[in-house]
């Protein structure tokens, strides 16, 4: 990983609202100065329609959002009459499939999922938590309450993964993390009570060994899945195969399995919990690159490798 430098936010307060280019604001609207965001692989599948199914939701021809970005970490610096939020209070937030979190000013309203930062966090170290924090916490929390065996969480070193690490973990899970070679010494720093190296050792060997399966990173299925699970087991994925959404669509489940695929359940209750859970010292960032808004193009392309480690940032 390259050696992070962390951005000196200044005083949002001087700053001049009339020279600033923003969406009509009304008085329900407040307006943050944003200073970090994160690139995703899910922002690389919106820009690249992969799947072309994509295309439905975000434009047959072209993009309809003009400004990628699913989450923002900045300081507010105009408020809504009713905020809950006071001038230059630190805020992340999400914006979903409405995208612009690459947008050095984001509006926000009422009905927007954000929260302050994490007091001890920076603004780059926060604002991987929208993202990838709130996708692994959504997804766990669908987990049966009573159960707290084994779980194998693949992909384990992503922006969701190195949360789901964690976060199973903090919820007394038994973790055993897949990754790559390389990322093996940070799995156990991250957690993991057992880790598998993908390049030495196959993961479906495990016979009937786990009560749940997390997969984060779209690179395995359930069918693949199926044999190193117990019985009454339950398979979680946030990056979804094909073949998976094709089970899915029709209602195919497993045999004595629970599936819960397709999107996180994004809610401000997540996000708040997660501050908490940063601010106690109970999760960390992973931070593998922080670029600027003028390399988004490098940032872009190093995320379509496929080899980073935890988020990559991007500072405006």
């Amino acid at each position: 990983m390259k050696a992070i430098t962390y951005h000196n936010y200044g005083d949002p307060s001087v700053l001049n609202l009339s020279d600033i280019k923003s969406p009509i604001l009304t008085k329900n609207d407040s307006l943050i100065r944003n200073y970090a965001s994160t690139v995703s692989s899910g922002d690389s599948r919106v820009r690249a329609a992969r799947p072309w199914l994509i295309r439905l939701f975000y434009g047959l021809i072209k993009p309809k959002c003009n400004v990628m970005g699913q989450d923002f970490a900045g300081i507010v610096i105009r408020t809504a009459e009713s905020s809950q939020f006071q001038l230059n209070d630190r805020i992340i937030g999400i914006t979903g499939y409405n995208m612009g979190g690459h947008a050095e000013h984001v509006k926000i309203t009422s009905k927007n999922i954000v929260a302050k930062s994490p007091n001890n966090w920076t603004l780059e170290e926060s604002a991987t938590l929208s993202f990838g924090g709130m996708t692994a916490l959504s997804f766990l929390k669908q987990l049966p309450a009573t159960e707290k065996g084994k779980i194998l969480i693949h992909g384990a070193s992503g922006a969701i993964g190195t949360y789901a690490v964690q976060l199973a973990k903090h919820m007394g899970y038994h973790v055993t993390a897949v990754c790559s070679t390389n990322n093996v010494s940070l799995m156990y720093e991250l957690g993991a009570d057992k880790v598998i190296d993908y390049k030495k050792q196959d993961f479906t060997t495990f016979k009937n060994e786990f009560d749940a399966v997390f997969t984060t990173v779209g690179k395995t299925s359930y069918t693949a899945c199926q044999s190193i699970m117990k019985k009454h087991a339950t398979y979680i994925s946030s990056d979804t195969p094909f073949s998976d959404y094709i089970r899915q669509i029709f209602k195919l489940k497993g045999k004595h399995h629970q599936l819960k695929m397709g999107v996180g359940h994004n809610t401000v209750e997540l996000l708040e919990e997660l501050v908490q859970l940063a601010e106690a010292g109970h999760i960390s960032p992973v931070i593998d690159r922080i670029y600027t808004v003028d390399q988004a193009i490098e940032a872009h392309q190093y995320v379509d490798t496929g080899h980073k480690v935890g988020a990559v940032v991007l500072t405006f």
